[in-house]
């Protein structure tokens, strides 16, 4: 046999062919792609099995009382608030990270319809606040923040100010509810006090599921008045009366 040395270019880019593929370029193909598909099962396997285990949150026992699905979220207020990720993915709460704040609205829905007796109005357009309420002749809106960190309002009073100087109704009192505030928040709400007739309550997750709660164990069916939350700054629970 000639060595390769001798061999003609094409017959030596044959030969290194065969050395590198002893098989049919065809079978290469499918064999890559078998192989892919394992490690995409692998990959799928350590997210489902082994990654939950490493997670920091804490698996509670949630117990439902109704069929209503919101009452699980409710019972997360508090998580949901302050966006303790981990905690609601091991309690199957959300399932996706941007979950959170869909879940954190439908829980303050469920507070003020089924605890508090105040069904929510149906919201239209595409910018509005996360909720209404109708008091009086007038509305009180709210929306929620969910924050790892303070929720500061000066960040967010244009976007609130909108919603406020754009609904059909005058605005009572426009509620805030997140985890925690900055200090200079309350600031904030007696600045835009001094040019609007509208409050701006500052609530926090704890304290008006607190306030829900009670009314709902000590009132059952009575319907909450509104009139409380017309507040401006940080909520004071020491003027309600329930």
């Amino acid at each position: 046999h000639k060595s390769a040395a001798h061999l003609p270019k094409c017959a030596m880019r044959k030969q290194w062919i065969v050395y590198l593929f002893p098989m049919p370029i065809h079978r290469h193909i499918v064999l890559i792609a078998q192989l892919k598909s394992v490690a995409c099962l692998v990959s799928v396997i350590a997210h489902d099995l082994l990654i939950p285990h490493f997670r920091n949150g804490k698996i509670r026992k949630i117990e439902k009382t109704s069929d209503d699905e919101r009452e699980k979220y409710f019972k997360c207020y508090h998580e949901l608030a302050s966006r303790d990720l981990d905690t609601l993915h091991k309690n199957n709460i959300i399932q996706k990270d941007l979950e959170c704040e869909h879940k954190f609205e439908a829980a303050t829905n469920y507070l003020f319809e089924v605890l508090l007796k105040n069904k929510p109005l149906l919201l239209t357009g595409t910018e509005h606040p996360d909720g209404k309420l109708s008091y009086n002749d007038k509305y009180i809106l709210w929306d929620n923040k969910s924050k790892e960190t303070d929720v500061n309002l000066k960040d967010h009073i244009a976007q609130f100010d909108r919603y406020i100087k754009s609904s059909d109704r005058p605005v009572s009192v426009f509620m805030v509810i997140g985890s925690s505030f900055t200090e200079n928040s309350i600031k904030e709400c007696v600045n835009y006090s001094l040019t609007s007739d509208t409050q701006i309550l500052l609530i926090t997750a704890d304290e008006i599921k607190e306030v829900a709660e009670k009314w709902h164990k000590n009132h059952k069916d009575e319907i909450f008045n509104l009139g409380f939350f017309k507040q401006n700054g940080r909520f004071n629970k020491s003027l309600l009366l329930i």
